[in-house]
């Protein structure tokens, strides 16, 4: 069949090359799974480097909108699918060939499509899909043969769908994971015990939100702390955003979203003007339990080297109105509060990129914090929330914090800054100082080449 409106062979390769990663790559499939109306999903790495994930959901009877980049085929079960491009994503950057099973009305449909020959030609032109009476209820399978990608990976993979799609697996829709003829049932992420529970319904411009917060029972701490913020049957994000700048490490909260509220590309966080209003709505509401956690963590916790290195990581990026300094008081925080006049800018629009994480509102620029993960991950940063996290159980980073090495917890820091740069292109809001033609070498030397003259000439 042939595309009347084709997008290019080139975007193909463009998409192989996406940083996409496995748990996005698979996310997107449970959720076209999910939209179809299905209750159950069975992903199964094969030999050969191959991956089969099945559905029972209402199947799909166009299949040239299915295949096509951009265009999206619509149910009367969608949840989350909108820009049609979470299967193409998927299949480009496993690239192989992906063979196409549905059943829908009584119909099996199949189509087989090899990237890599297509990528070749000159236009958009896939084969004619065969039609045959249907055998079996509805559903699709989809068999990615020969891809790219190595699994390397598993337990991670089962982790991360079982925390992103935690409210489907709670109303009874499975996600099995089948390695080896071995079954793994993804079983949900549930919020620990709380305290001084917040609860409240409220809209941000026109569109709801539901949010439950509180402080994590006993001055425990989460892998998930801070806010999950779900949208239909997935959690889309793990941040801090709503925090006014201060720790959310001993805060748990949930906050759900309508459906008016517009996500990223591939739905792992949000894209939506009222974002910067969603944070203070949110801080709002929990901000006392946030001083509250936050004031207890200190008694416990010795936070100088955490906000000393805060307050590098400022300096670092530049900004001449925020250097920290010691706070002459008794209190142990020595961080100061970056200050700001009461004007506003009447166009938000005019915004730079990256501009969002420098605004006073959301307690100025990037911070660092503490956290635990597994060993052998070195830390993540949340963009909307404005903080880098360093996983304190990695063994070289331990060996940092107990020798209180702020240089080299410093150089860690833009590592992950630099990934996120990277990685996420796509939003336009850059953390470091880079631009579309910069060499990141240089610029990463112009950074540290400032921290060498602060230390050098202090404030």
């Amino acid at each position: 069949m042939t595309i009347n409106v084709a997008p290019t062979t080139n975007s193909l390769l463009a998409k192989r090359h996406r940083k996409l990663g496995w748990h996005l790559a698979l996310a997107e499939l449970c959720d076209n799974s999910f939209d179809a109306g299905g209750s159950q999903v069975v992903i199964e790495f094969l030999p050969e480097k191959s991956l089969a994930v099945t559905d029972n959901g209402n199947g799909c009877d166009d299949l040239e909108r299915m295949m096509t980049p951009g265009d999206h085929y619509g149910q009367d079960t969608n949840n989350l699918g909108v820009y049609g491009v979470g299967l193409k994503d998927t299949a480009c950057w496993l690239w192989g060939t992906l063979h196409v099973q549905t059943t829908c009305r009584d119909i099996t449909r199949s189509l087989k499509v090899d990237w890599s020959k297509l990528a070749k030609q000159k236009g958009w032109d896939l084969p004619d899909p065969l039609e045959e009476p249907a055998t079996d209820g509805s559903g699709t399978r989809l068999l990615f043969a020969r891809t790219d990608r190595t699994l390397r990976d598993f337990e991670g993979i089962e982790r991360e769908l079982s925390y992103r799609f935690s409210p489907a697996l709670s109303t009874g829709k499975q996600i099995i994971l089948r390695r080896r003829k071995r079954n793994t049932i993804c079983t949900g992420w549930k919020m620990p015990d709380l305290e001084d529970i917040v609860s409240d319904r409220f809209e941000v411009d026109g569109k709801g939100v539901s949010l439950t917060a509180g402080i994590i029972a006993g001055g425990g701490t989460d892998r998930k702390h801070g806010f999950t913020f779900s949208y239909g049957h997935r959690n889309i994000d793990n941040c801090a955003i709503g925090s006014g700048g201060h720790s959310t490490k001993h805060i748990c909260g949930t906050i759900e979203l309508s459906r008016e509220w517009r996500l990223e590309r591939n739905k792992t966080s949000l894209d939506d003007d009222s974002t910067d209003a969603l944070a203070d709505a949110i801080f709002a509401r929990c901000k006392t339990i946030i001083l509250k956690a936050e004031s207890q963590a200190k008694v416990y916790q010795n936070t100088a080297l955490q906000d000393s290195i805060t307050r590098a990581l400022r300096g670092m990026l530049g900004e001449k109105t925020q250097k920290g300094r010691r706070n002459k008081t008794n209190e142990q925080d020595g961080t100061v509060a970056p200050q700001s006049g009461k004007r506003k800018h009447k166009n938000a629009k005019n915004r730079q990129p990256g501009q969002r994480f420098k605004d006073p509102k959301r307690g100025g620029l990037f911070r660092m914090e503490w956290n635990e993960y597994e060993p052998e991950k070195l830390g993540r940063v949340d963009l909307l929330g404005a903080v880098v996290y360093l996983n304190e159980n990695h063994p070289r980073l331990a060996h940092h914090k107990s020798t209180e090495n702020e240089d080299a917890i410093l150089d860690m820091c833009l590592t992950l800054m630099t990934y996120a740069d990277s990685t996420h292109e796509e939003r336009g809001q850059k953390l470091l100082p880079f631009s579309g033609g910069d060499d990141v070498p240089s610029v990463l030397a112009d950074v540290l080449a400032r921290q060498q003259e602060q230390q050098a000439n202090p404030s």
